[in-house]
């Protein structure tokens, strides 16, 4: 497997707000992930047939492939933990669909 993610973290509200740190820091990101999994050759990023269709149910049974995702969501700590709202669409640059809005909930760091 290979990945690759890129992120763009920023402060939210604080420089709008400047009370609200005393609740707690609300800060931002804008990210981009692409990765691959292969089994014996390595896929090649410029052919088709590699990549899944965000539409397609069918095309996350194959176990070789691309999968592009971009998106942007909150970082919070709330009750003590680090919370992370992500709203995130995957991309084929193929033929250019874009799926539905997804969203994930994490609690954990970043690194």
């Amino acid at each position: 497997a290979l990945l690759f993610n890129m992120e763009f973290r920023m402060p939210f509200l604080l420089y709008y707000f400047p009370t609200i740190k005393y609740i707690g820091q609300i800060n931002g990101a804008i990210f981009a992930d692409v990765g691959v999994a292969w089994d014996s050759q390595f896929p090649s990023f410029m052919d088709e047939k590699y990549w899944h269709n965000p539409n397609s149910e069918n095309s996350y049974t194959q176990s070789v492939g691309w999968t592009m995702t971009y998106g942007f969501g909150p970082r919070f700590i709330f009750l003590g933990y680090p919370w992370r709202l992500d709203y995130a669409w995957e991309y084929n640059p193929h033929i250019g669909i874009i799926s539905d809005r997804k969203w994930y909930l994490t609690i954990g760091l970043d690194f």
